[in-house]
C-alpha cells in the first residue's frame, strides 16, 4: 500500500522546530523593543538636561558659581538660587523647548541647572561652566 503524507511523528517534528524558531524569534524581537525603548529614554533624559541649560540662559537666571565640591546629586537648600536652578520639566515642556517624547520624562520631576566653578590652588576663581543634572527616575517607564 502506498499512502500519501505525513506521519505524526513528522508533523511534531516540524511542530517542535516551528516552536523554537517562533521562541528565539520573539526573544530578539523583546531585545529590539528594549534596546529602542531605553535609547529613547537616554535620548530625552540628554535633550532635557541641554535644553534645561537653554532655558535658564534664555530666561536670564544669573547665579554664582558653585563652591568647590558642589555635588548636584545632593544639593543644600543654602545653595539654592546662589549657584543653582532647579527647572521642572513642565516649564520646559510649556516654554516649547523641550517635546516629551512617549511621555518619557514626568512632567512634575525637574532638572538641576548649576554654574561649576574651577578655581586655581589659591581658591580663586578662573572661570565656570553651566552644567545640568538629570535627577535619577525623571525620565523612565515604571
Amino acid at each position: 500500500m502506498n499512502q500519501k503524507g505525513f506521519t505524526l511523528v513528522e508533523i511534531l517534528a516540524v511542530i517542535v522546530v516551528l516552536g523554537i524558531l517562533m521562541t528565539v524569534a520573539g526573544i530578539g524581537v523583546t531585545k529590539v523593543i528594549n534596546d529602542s525603548r531605553d535609547k529613547l529614554i537616554e535620548d530625552q533624559m540628554k535633550s532635557l538636561a541641554d535644553t534645561a541649560i537653554n532655558y535658564v540662559a534664555n530666561e536670564g537666571f544669573f547665579f554664582d558659581a558653585c563652591p568647590e565640591g558642589f555635588n548636584p546629586t545632593s544639593p543644600t537648600t543654602s545653595e539654592k538660587n546662589k549657584c543653582y536652578r532647579e527647572v521642572t520639566v513642565e516649564s520646559l515642556i510649556q516654554s516649547g523647548l523641550f517635546d516629551n517624547q512617549k511621555d518619557v520624562c514626568n512632567p512634575n520631576k525637574f532638572v538641576l541647572v548649576y554654574r561649576e566653578g574651577v578655581y586655581d590652588n589659591a581658591g580663586k576663581l578662573l572661570y565656570s561652566n553651566m552644567l545640568s543634572y538629570v535627577p535619577e527616575g525623571t525620565c523612565g517607564y515604571d
